[in-house]
Parts: structure tokens; C-alpha cells; sequence
């Protein structure tokens, strides 16, 4: 959505805000966007020129309807805040009745994401940023996030796979989200309009997940050797297998390969071999991640070094397929797994060479990504 685009309410900045406001004094309105001409509150500094409460008449062509609220008297809600308690209040309280646009909640996100800078101006102080989006919540509350001061932490049903890495963001009634992913250095907003006409079509958490996965999916993972490398695939409650034919002398051979792994926890990638394709057996694998090493049962998962790994594992005598499998659970991705540079070697020499030999490969699910 551009700079010019319609407004809509934007994220709810829940008591957080209401607190900041009693704690210093003044009206909440003037908190937001600062008294005529004064420069004050909050979205002045940050530069937001299409944030603010109780909208003036001249805007309500830029503002998207919500919903049909006849039991409010209001008919169709539009240039209102949606919230009837905030509505009820006139419109300026805590939990409800910001209006902006996607590129003024990005830039908001990103005055986060740096600590409270945007534009090499301090906006606030790097000590405030840090407590906002340090946990609150006692150890024993586990409602399947953790909560800062305004955004939540981790909330797996909005955030997608990013949440397993500390992602923060926040979510508004009327379907509007922002997801803020510091480790990535990601922002993404989503202004959707799900209540209208009626609240009653349900969650549009599914379509805030696939957005987020998208833009992580977008930022791609460049091959390791050559112009391509094999690709998982990030299908929700798959199973995927890449898998190769080779013959092993007697005194074994050695398979090394290059790995990308970016999966929640319980999407897992295994390294399998068999001798008959119907029945299958781990390979443990050892992973080198820039100098430590990882001993593996033959199966790995996770996120949190989104960077290339050094796959090398012990291949027993015999004709035998080599498979790797990927499954996937019914919720949250993140951008699979990838594979490159295959090789199997023994003491006879060369057995498989990935790069020139891609035609070796079986792939159900996986294919050849340029990135």
C-alpha cells in the first residue's frame, strides 16, 4: 500500500500507551500526533504523515468502511474508530482508534527494528526499545507467546514460522497486523479489512501467516555451488524425498553435501538409506557449522544460522538408495530446506558428483532452485 493510500485503524497499542500517556501527562490525542504546530507526541518526529486519531471529514475518501454496526445506530462504519467501547469514549482511548497506512506502520516498525532510530534520528532511547520488547509475562503464564511492553513476542498464529525466532509485532480487530523480525531484518504490514460487513467471516490469521511466509520465501537462499541447488519445497502437512542410487565398495564411502535448514522444530529433514526402497534407515550425519561440530541421528530441524552447513556422513557397503526426507506438520513454515553439492567419494575414487550429474537425482516435492 503506498504513502497515499487509504488509511485504515491501524495495530491496537493496547494499555501500554494509555500507561505512557497518565505516567507524562496530557491528553492521548496529542500523544499520537503532537498539539498545532507543535511538533510533539509521537508521529511527528517519526515523520507519519497519515497517522492519527479522529480523522477529519476531508479524509474519509482514503478510509476503508469496516463494519455494519446497525445495533450502534451508526449503520456502516466508516472514518470511525470500529471499537464500540473506544467509539463509546469518544473515540481517543488506548485499546482502539488509530488510523494509518501500510508505509506510516512500516516506518514505525522500522523505528523499532533499529533500536528506536529511523532516518539517524532518535526517536526513543535504545534502553525504552529494549524493555518494550523484553518479556512480561511471569515463566509460569504460557498463553503460546510471550508479551513486551505493547507488541507480543513470538505469537506463532499471526507470526508464521517467524515467531520461533523472537519475531514481535502486533495485531488490530478490524485485520491489520505488523510483524517486525530483527534477525532478518524484515518489517511486513498487512491492512485487510475482515470485518467487513460483519466481524463474522472469521480469523484472517491463515492470509496474515501466508504473507509472512511469502516475504521470507522472497528473500531466497543463493545456491552454494554452481547455479542451482535442490529445494524442499514448504508445503504445510507434506512429506517430500529426494533420493539417489549408489553403489558402495566394501570398504564404504564417505557422503558429504551442503545443507540450508530454516524449519520449525517439528519439521524435519532425515537422511535415510535402504536396499530394497521400501524400507528405510537413518544415516547419522555430523553437521560442521563454521567450526563446531553437531552429531546428528540422522535427522535435523531448526532455525536461528540461516546459512550454509557442512553435511558428512558414513555410507556401509552395498547397492543402496541415499533419500533425503522432508515433513512438514499442518501449521507454520519457514523456508525449508535446501541441499547442494552432493558428493559420494570411497577409495576407489569419485561415486556421485551432484553438480554434474543432477539427472541421478529422484526428486517427490523437491526441485532445482536458482534461489
Amino acid at each position: 500500500m503506498g504513502r497515499r493510500a487509504g488509511l485504515g485503524e491501524g495495530p491496537g497499542c493496547g494499555t501500554e500507551g494509555d500507561l505512557r500517556t497518565r505516567r507524562e501527562g496530557g491528553r492521548r490525542g496529542n500523544r499520537v500526533r503532537g498539539g498545532p504546530g507543535s511538533g510533539a507526541g509521537t508521529s511527528g518526529p517519526l515523520g507519519l504523515t497519515d497517522t492519527g486519531i479522529l480523522p477529519a471529514p476531508e479524509l474519509l475518501p482514503r478510509i476503508a468502511a469496516t463494519e455494519y454496526q446497525p445495533y450502534t445506530g451508526r449503520g456502516m462504519v466508516r472514518g470511525s474508530v470500529h471499537d464500540e467501547n473506544s467509539w463509546q469514549f469518544g473515540g481517543a482511548v488506548g485499546n482502539a482508534g488509530i488510523f494509518s497506512t501500510a508505509a506510516d506502520i512500516a516506518r514505525f516498525g522500522e523505528m523499532l527494528r533499529c533500536d528506536g532510530i529511523v532516518d539517524d534520528a532518535r526517536i526513543l532511547r535504545a534502553e525504552s526499545v529494549a524493555e518494550m520488547l523484553t518479556d512480561q509475562l511471569s515463566p509460569e503464564l504460557d498463553p503460546g507467546y510471550r508479551q513486551g511492553l505493547g507488541p507480543r513476542i513470538g505469537d506463532a498464529s499471526f507470526m508464521g514460522r517467524l515467531a520461533e525466532d523472537g519475531a514481535i509485532g502486533h495485531t488490530g480487530f478490524t485485520g491489520t497486523s505488523l510483524v517486525v523480525d530483527r534477525s532478518r531484518d524484515l518489517v511486513v504490514v498487512l491492512l485487510t479489512n475482515r470485518v467487513h460487513p460483519s466481524r463474522n467471516w472469521g480469523s484472517n490469521n491463515p492470509a496474515r501467516r501466508a504473507v509472512v511466509q511469502g516475504l521470507a520465501l522472497a528473500l531466497g537462499v543463493g545456491p552454494r555451488h554452481g547455479k542451482d541447488a535442490w529445494f524442499s519445497g514448504t508445503t504445510d502437512s507434506a512429506t517430500t524425498t529426494l533420493s539417489t542410487n549408489v553403489a558402495v565398495p566394501a570398504g564404504g564411502a564417505r557422503l558429504a553435501f551442503d545443507l540450508f535448514v530454516d524449519t520449525e522444530d517439528t519439521d524435519l529433514l532425515y537422511l535415510e538409506s535402504s536396499t530394497d526402497g521400501t524400507t528405510w534407515t537413518k544415516v547419522p550425519f555430523s553437521v560442521r557449522d563454521r567450526g563446531s561440530v553437531i552429531e546428528t541421528d540422522g535427522s535435523i530441524s531448526g532455525s536461528g544460522n540461516r546459512h550454509w552447513h557442512q553435511v558428512t556422513a558414513d555410507l556401509g557397503a552395498g547397492e543402496q538408495l541415499i533419500r533425503w526426507r522432508y515433513t512438514s506438520d499442518p501449521l507454520y513454515q519457514g523456508r525449508g530446506v535446501y541441499v547442494d553439492g552432493v558428493k559420494i567419494t570411497s577409495e576407489d575414487g569419485l561415486l556421485l558428483d551432484g553438480e554434474r550429474s543432477p539427472e541421478a537425482f529422484t526428486a517427490t516435492g523437491w526441485r532445482l532452485s536458482r534461489r
